[in-house]
This record gives structure tokens, C-alpha cells and sequence, in this order.
């Protein structure tokens, strides 16, 4: 969303930007890659009006209905009829507009008695801003907003990207012209995709230390961690075959696959590894005997794990729009790293784990496995043992449990979406029906103050007010009366805040 308001040197008004935005600033926004529509709202269009004289109105015997007829009368584009011709049929448009105002101004109006009164003679013929029935205000600042939309088929962070490099040429273009940016999606699409992709990275080195202290072996720790990148190549892949990008809801599915892309990856290098040690197998004989020995085993994991998924794929509704991307990605995560398990590990598993070959970090793995393993290892066996010793008690407990679960239920709450800080939070406002245009912008004002008081200005990034509406823009909400306006405000990320969004809005 750009705001645009005229240069301190360049004597416009907010009409004639309006002009100008509406004509060659559009055109020139429209030739940005990704850009389909470009919508102008706030206000101030330019019409013709025509200031009636009532000594002159009442020396003719005229009155404003008589004018503003023959005003409509000649100033009318109407299709006539059609023409044939050479096997073609074309469309007779009558077209009497006025193309200036001294045109209008010589408009003749039918006098009572006989002759004609131009409308020059009538009153005077003037450029004006036709009736208010939308406002805008970006940045504290009345302006006239601009607002681009990208395709169906394309990127809003790559269309965001290719606005921003056309920002300085644009400024260039239109010095009579200030342009800054009072809204957008580029700064919580970066800011949202950098935390996750921090997230993963976090979660994979978390996952790979893991696996290395549970395995206690390092070679096998490395052959695991490089089925990683490679089942999240492919994953990839297939997202950008099947038109899904990188967004919240992709990546949080990237992020959960990472602990189950090990899984069949650690079962493949497992048996790989047992077979070379008790039946004394190498290369590819114990690559392909060791991975068919457990594939069945893990397609049938994979298959289950994926399963669970396909319910919420056709679930339908707002959960199915938000959720099936999540679901779909985890599926061809599950598939990837089946594919990777069974493919490239076993390739990897008989060069890499060597009978004999020295382990540098075998003694502080050998101590977590005394210290902590095996303790572990012996108190899941008791507990085992004790299970299967007494199945009646342990069938009753988890059927107690499950029973208290059930009775929980009603009392855990339901939300559709969970709260969440995203750093851009909106200001909803109404006046009494009827209220016209100055003293709405009076409060819009008095909101942009109110705003301002209740934030620290190093929080504050921008602000957009939108007040009303016009039939023709999508973006800005067709539907809204005049007496209605929203304010968005946007925040710096909540890491830069000592105060968190559900504060800031109590305190506005």
C-alpha cells in the first residue's frame, strides 16, 4: 500500500494527485512483474461543477433542475444502433461528452418563451472534488492510497520485492510526488519465514545431536544427518511442482517432519550395521540385503504416518484452506525421506561404518551411554516387566486416564485461531450516521493522535486509516459506509518491544 501526497514545491492538491495516480502512476505500476491491479482510493475525484448565478437563474426563469437536464442531455455517450457491412456488424455510439470546461460552459439551455441561455452565462464553470465517500490517511497524513495487487499465480514476497526495487525509479519519475509505504505483507512474510527457517535449523541440530547421543556413534550420527538435506531437496521439489510456497503453514510441517524423517533413516542404518557385525556382510550385498530385511517395515510406517494425515486433507471449509498445505507437505516429507531410507542410506551406510574404525567422540558418548542409557534402558524394562506381570491394573489405570481425558474435554476451551502476536493490529471506528466528511477526517485525526500517544514512536513502523469506501476497489472494502473507518497500525516484531500487542491495544 502506498501513500501519496504532493511535494511541498509542487503546488498540487490532493485532486490533481489523484489524477496522476490514477493515469500515469498506474501505468507505470502495472508494468512491475507480478503486479495485475492497481487500486486508487481516498477520495478527492475530480468533477466538473457548475456554480449557478440565482439573479441570472431568475432573469431567464430558470431554476438548478432545468440546468442540471440539459446539462444531462448533452453530455450523454449511448449506443445507436448497428452497422453492416462486408459480412461485419459494428456499433453506432452516440458521444457527446464534454472534454473542458469551456465546453460545458457553452451548453444551451432552453429559455420559457423561446431561445437559449448558455450555461457560461448561468453561473461559473470550475474544477471540484466531487462528494466525499471515502477518505485516507497513511502515516498520520491525509493522502491518496494506492493499492497493488499480484496475481493469482504469483508471490506476494517476490512482487513485494520487484515494488520495492521500482520504488526509487518511481520517485524519480514523479517528483511532485511523495511516496512512502503506509502498509504491506513483505515485512511479516520476512519476519515470519526468518523465525521459522531459525526454527528448523535449530530443530535439525537438535535432532542430529540427539540421534549422536542415543546412538553413541558418530559415523552413524553423520549418515543420519545427511539424509536430512536430501529428503528436504525432494520435499521441496515436489511443493514447487505442486505450486506451494514457503509460509507459516508449509514450514511448521517442515519443521515437525524433521524428528520423523530420521525415523527410517535410524531403522535402515541399524540393520545395515547389525549385519555387518554378526554375519560379518560388506558393501552392496549388506546395503541391499540389510535395507530389503526392515523395508517392508518402514513402508508400512511411512504409509501409517501419512494416513493419519489424509482425513484433514478433504476435511473442507476454513480448517481444510488452512491445514491441507500443512498435511500435504508432511506427506511428501514422509514419502522423501522412504525414499532417501532406502536408496541413498544404504549406499552411504557400508562406506561409512567401517568394522574397527576408530570413533573420536566414543568416550563422552561411552559416559552418557553408562550414565544416562542404560539407567533409562533398565527402568523401561522393570517397568515392562511389571506391565506384563500385572495387565488387569495397567489396563485399569489407562482406562481411568482415557476416562479423565474424556471429562477434560469440555473444559480445555475452543478457539479458531490461537492468539498470536504478529506485530500489526487494527483500530475499528464509528460516527453517528450522517456525519459528513470534514468532521470524519476531524476523527480520524483525533484516532492517528490517540494512536500515537499509546506507542513508543521506536515501535511504530506505520499507519493506514481507510474511511468508506468506492464500488470499484476490491482491497479497500466496497461495502463500508462512510461512517466507518479502520485503522491498521504496525509494530516493529515483539522482540524489539518491551510490551506485547495485547498491551498496546489496552493501552489504545
Amino acid at each position: 500500500m502506498l501513500a501519496l501526497t504532493p511535494n511541498a514545491n509542487s503546488g498540487l492538491d490532493l485532486s490533481e494527485v489523484r489524477r496522476i495516480a490514477e493515469n500515469q502512476f498506474r501505468d507505470r505500476l502495472l508494468r512491475i512483474p507480478g503486479v495485475s491491479e492497481v487500486e486508487v482510493f481516498g477520495g478527492h475525484q475530480r468533477r466538473a461543477q457548475v456554480g449557478l448565478d440565482r439573479v441570472a437563474l431568475a432573469a431567464h426563469h430558470l431554476n438548478a433542475v432545468t440546468v442540471a437536464s440539459a446539462l444531462a442531455a448533452s453530455n450523454i455517450t449511448a449506443p445507436e444502433g448497428l452497422v453492416y457491412r462486408d459480412g461485419d456488424r459494428f456499433l453506432l455510439t452516440l458521444n457527446s461528452l464534454a472534454h473542458n470546461l469551456q465546453q460545458l460552459a457553452e451548453v444551451q439551455v432552453s429559455v420559457p418563451g423561446g431561445g437559449f441561455a448558455r450555461i457560461g452565462d448561468l453561473g461559473v464553470v470550475s474544477w471540484g472534488d466531487a462528494d466525499a465517500t471515502s477518505i485516507y490517511r497513511g502515516n498520520a497524513q491525509t493522502a491518496i492510497a494506492v493499492s497493488l495487487l499480484r496475481g493469482e499465480a504469483g508471490y506476494a514476497a517476490t512482487t513485494a520485492y520487484a515494488i520495492d526495487a521500482q520504488l526509487p525509479k518511481l520517485r524519480e519519475a514523479f517528483p511532485m510526488l511523495n511516496i512512502a509505504q503506509a502498509d504491506g505483507q513483505l515485512r511479516l512474510i520476512n519476519l515470519t519465514v526468518d523465525n521459522m527457517l531459525a526454527a528448523l535449523r535449530d530443530a535439525v541440530i537438535m535432532t542430529v545431536l540427539v540421534i549422536l547421543l542415543f546412538l553413541a556413534d558418530t559415523r552413524a550420527a553423520f549418515i543420519t544427518a545427511l539424509s536430512l538435506p536430501s529428503t528436504y531437496l525432494l520435499t521441496f521439489l515436489v511443493m514447487k511442482l505442486i505450486g506451494y510456497e514457503f509460509d507459516m503453514v508449509t514450514l511448521t510441517a517442515v519443521i515437525i517432519a524433521v524428528g520423523l524423517l530420521a525415523d527410517d533413516a535410524i531403522v535402515v542404518i541399524e540393520n545395515i550395521e547389525r549385519r555387518m557385525r554378526e554375519q560379518g556382510e560388506s558393501g552392496l550385498a549388506v546395503a541391499a540385503n540389510g535395507t530389503q530385511e526392515v523395508m517392508l517395515a518402514v513402508l508400512s510406517g511411512t504409509v501409517a504416518n501419512a494416513v493419519v494425515l489424509l482425513p484433514i486433507v478433504f476435511i473442507g471449509g476454513f480448517v481444510q484452506t488452512v491445514l491441507r498445505p500443512l498435511s500435504v507437505t508432511l506427506m511428501v516429507a514422509l514419502a522423501a525421506s522412504f525414499v532417501v531410507a532406502v536408496t541413498i542410506i544404504p549406499l552411504l551406510t557400508p562406506w561409512v561404518l567401517k568394522s574397527g574404525a576408530r570413533d573420536p567422540l566414543r568416550a563422552p558418548l561411552k559416559r552418557f551411554d553408562t550414565w544416562i542409557i542404560k539407567p533409562l534402558r533398565h527402568f523401561y524394562a522393570v517397568v515392562v516387566e511389571w506391565a506384563l506381570n500385572h495387565p488387569k491394573r495397567v489396563l485399569f489405570v489407562a482406562l481411568l486416564l482415557t476416562l479423565a481425558s474424556l471429562i477434560q474435554m469440555p473444559v480445555v476451551g475452543r478457539e479458531l485461531m490461537p492468539l498470536m502476536d504478529s506485530g500489526i493490529t487494527q483500530v475499528s471506528f464509528e460516527a453517528q450516521p450522517d456525519t459528513d466528511d470534514a468532521n470524519m477526517q476531524r476523527i480520524a485525526v483525533a484516532v492517528d493522535a490517540a494512536i500515537r500517544a499509546s506507542i513508543e514512536p521506536a515501535w511504530l513502523v506505520s499507519t493506514s486509516t481507510v474511511i468508506g469506501a468506492e464500488p470499484q476497489d476490491k482491497s479497500f472494502g466496497s461495502a463500508n459506509i462512510f461512517q466507518k473507518g479502520v485503522t491498521t497500525v504496525n509494530l516493529v516484531d515483539r522482540f524489539q518491544r518491551s510490551k506485547s500487542i495485547f498491551d498496546i491495544n489496552l493501552a489504545i
